[in-house]
């Protein structure tokens, strides 16, 4: 037995229905006669409508279409359950199909994203690396500044110390001498006791540090004279000459090495190489009283026992660089005899000689700014005290720079400088202002 839903039911009455109407319009067409009669013998269709009904499903005809009906019936709902089974299968046909093409569309979607993943993931990777670096960039700007803070706060107290300030000279616990009259630069005490003992000493570091003036001062707190030779160019001016005459003459050198006191030979990195091959073996005089040397008088000359040695340098000896471009390369045997100290600007003697703040602070944010750039020029000690000797002359401000910081520094730089004090929000001076001024009129 088939089960028919409501809709299906209802569908199929009215079908069935229709077709019984149908078949008793023909039924009655036929009997029309007999109706005719029956009306005009004034017969009550309605009244007797059940009596027909019943005669008409009696008659044969009737029986052969009521066994039509059912097989149509029949017809009716096999193809109903079969159009319903059609309707099931088309459904899960497109449910299945449905589900493959989700499936699919995930497959080629995934796909498409694993491609687009794979295809950036170099970039991704560069994008990672380059937050990396800006943020270990950021730490160690922010490490720095904070380290510049510190130490410029430190140099700041420690520039504030009164000077000339008193040296306390100890040996062995006891204190030997004190030295109080004259600005000592910031490593003369290590220097001094270096020498003291015996030990050559190689001074490192820009032009105008005052290196030969703590030479001086070294010399003269030992009691020792000072002897001076710019440089040693040729082997001559190490071990002296015989003149025309047949008279020997005697160099700085000898008159060290002979009688006792501090040689001090200047640039020694712009001396010739074969000329300092000369010096070595006198070097070793410093610590050994015994040691001899032949000079160009014939004689075998034993080393004093007060004979000292400083030497002095722009470059750590390995040759020609951007600012000193004429100094030579040092023999390793000549470096290897000297204790090498980097002598840098000390900023206690400048704050000590120069009283005018506003000029020192200028000169050195105009230092700092050139080493931080690279720039090939130098802000030397003597350029402040000679910018402090013209102010007080009368000079211009723009004279004072043009003369004493300015010197051959192209406008390029200049430029950089000039931005340089802006962009660092420098506090303005009359001293930075003109020098703003200096490069808009060049430009």
């Amino acid at each position: 037995m088939v089960n028919l839903t409501d809709d299906e039911k209802l569908e199929l009455g009215i079908y069935i229905e229709q077709v019984i109407r149908e078949e008793l319009q023909k039924i009655v067409k036929e009997e029309g006669r007999n109706i005719s009669q029956k009306i005009e013998s004034r017969v009550d269709l309605e009244t007797n409508i059940d009596t027909l009904i019943s005669r008409i499903l009696a008659k044969s005809k009737v029986r052969g279409f009521t066994e039509s009906i059912s097989k149509t019936m029949e017809q009716y709902l096999r193809d109903l359950d079969d159009i319903r089974q059609f309707r099931d299968n088309i459904r899960m046909e497109i449910i299945q199909s449905l589900a493959e093409d989700k499936e699919n569309l995930i497959k080629k979607a995934t796909e498409k994203a694993n491609a687009i993943i794979e295809g950036q993931k170099e970039i991704i990777k560069g994008y990672a690396h380059e937050a990396y670096e800006l943020a270990d960039f950021i730490e160690n700007t922010k490490k720095r500044i904070i380290n510049e803070i510190v130490s410029e706060a430190t140099k700041r107290i420690e520039i504030e110390d009164v000077r000339p300030r008193a040296i306390e000279i100890y040996h062995n616990g006891t204190l030997e001498k004190t030295l109080e009259k004259e600005l000592y630069h910031q490593e003369f005490e290590t220097i001094y006791k270096l020498i003291r003992i015996g030990l050559p000493v190689m001074l490192i570091g820009p032009t105008g540090s005052g290196k030969s003036v703590c030479a001086g001062q070294v010399a003269k707190a030992l009691d020792i004279p000072m002897y001076y030779t710019n440089n040693a160019s040729e082997e001559y001016k190490l071990l002296g000459f015989t003149d025309a005459h047949g008279k020997y003459k005697e160099t700085q050198f000898y008159k060290a090495f002979k009688e006792g006191g501090l040689f001090f030979l200047d640039e020694i990195d712009n001396s010739h190489p074969s000329a300092l091959l000369s010096l070595n073996s006198a070097i070793g005089a410093t610590t050994n009283g015994n040691i001899y040397m032949a000079f160009e008088d014939g004689k075998f000359t034993q080393a004093h026992p007060n004979f000292r040695i400083i030497a002095a340098a722009n470059t750590w000896g390995n040759g020609a660089n951007r600012m000193y471009c004429g100094r030579s390369e040092l023999d390793s045997a000549s470096l290897d005899r000297f204790i090498q100290i980097y002598f840098d600007y000390d900023p206690k003697i400048e704050k000590s000689i120069i009283k005018d703040d506003e000029l020192l602070q200028f000169f050195w944010h105009f230092r700092r700014i050139i080493n931080d750039c690279g720039i090939r020029h130098t802000v030397t000690t003597r350029n402040i005290d000679y910018a402090s000797k013209l102010k007080e002359a009368g000079f211009t401000t723009e004279q004072i720079l043009l003369y004493t910081i300015i010197k051959e520094l192209d406008f390029e730089d200049m430029k950089i400088i000039s931005q340089r004090f802006d962009d660092e929000g420098i506090e303005p001076s009359i001293y930075s202002e003109g020098f703003k001024k200096m490069v808009l009129k060049k430009a």
